[in-house]
């Protein structure tokens, strides 16, 4: 399911062009994957390596997971197989990776997971830092997302959409501050973009892996934090046991990565304005009993950044 039909395709040429090359050739899709790439396991070369194919993959994916194995830090990302800019006289990217034999962190969600996931995105900060910034992100339109998300309130219970109301007319009142603030942050470093327990496995030595480099972006360390904390709203328990701000800044400064004392403040404001928005994007938020978590964030992020 979400495979498109193109990347099926694709992906029977390239068995037919590669088949001396592999054998065991088992496509897969895993629940979080959103896009239209197709996946399979397969054993590579003479030696019969655990590997796994994706296809097509963004030049910028690629592009980043070489950049992290030639990094001072070539273990945080799988070993690559094979690399490719065609399939059948086309252009389309492939690239072909160690198997690794264990779980994504996601199916076992502790504050043990999650602290190891912050140490892995603080470890892809530092690794990618050589790599100069040479453009600011265009800004979220914030504005127009809040007005959304006001539309969207009346699908909402009664109850939960008079509270969230509330809520965006207290924003209303500093949220120029507050998305300005966010505008003008410091851009000097990169982000993983996609920061959640699934693009982290874990080996049977208890090593990690980082995957899924096509979102990467240039940033503030803080995005990946609040995108890592963002599914986790819905477990306030797990958040009481490790926050990953705190948990990032603390890998960051063993890193050797600046942290400054206005970072907390821009945490809580990305925090703020993600939650602030949640309605307008409920299918993906936990539905109703997500979305009250959601408030609770909310009306907690409005008190910190006021």
């Amino acid at each position: 399911m979400g495979v498109s039909a193109l990347s099926r395709s694709l992906l029977d040429l390239w068995a037919i062009e590669h088949q001396e090359n592999f054998s065991e050739l088992v496509p897969f899709r895993t629940l979080w994957q959103h896009g239209g790439a197709a996946t399979a396991w397969l054993k590579w070369g003479e030696s019969q390596r655990d590997g796994m194919i994706k296809l097509p993959v963004k030049a910028w994916e690629r592009r980043w997971h070489r950049r992290i194995r030639e990094s001072r830090d070539p273990e945080l990302a799988p070993e690559l197989f094979a690399i490719g800019d065609t399939i059948g006289n086309v252009d389309f990217a492939w690239i072909v990776m160690e198997r690794i034999q264990g779980n994504p962190l996601h199916q076992d969600p502790d504050a043990l997971a999650v602290d190891q996931a912050c140490k892995a995105f603080a470890r892809f900060q530092k690794a990618s830092r050589p790599f100069a910034v040479q453009q600011r992100p265009a800004p979220a339109e914030w504005p127009k997302q809040i007005e959304q998300t006001r539309k969207s309130l009346q699908a909402l219970p009664d109850d939960l959409a008079e509270s969230w109301r509330d809520a965006l007319d207290a924003l209303a009142k500093y949220h120029d501050e507050a998305i300005a603030a966010w505008r003008y942050r410091p851009i000097n470093g990169w982000v993983h973009g996609d920061a959640h327990l699934g693009n982290i496995l874990q080996d049977d030595q208890g090593e990690v892996r980082l995957i899924d480099f096509a979102e990467v972006r240039a940033g503030h360390w803080v995005e990946d934090a609040i995108t890592l904390e963002r599914p986790l709203w819905q477990r306030p328990e797990l958040l009481s046991e490790v926050d990953p701000v705190d948990k990032i800044a603390g890998y960051r400064r063993q890193l050797g990565l600046p942290v400054s004392a206005e970072d907390g403040r821009l945490a809580a404001i990305r925090r703020t304005l993600l939650a602030a928005t949640a309605p307008a994007w409920s299918r993906t938020e936990g539905g109703i009993s997500g979305l009250r978590s959601t408030l609770m964030v909310l009306e907690r992020g409005l008190r910190e950044i006021h």
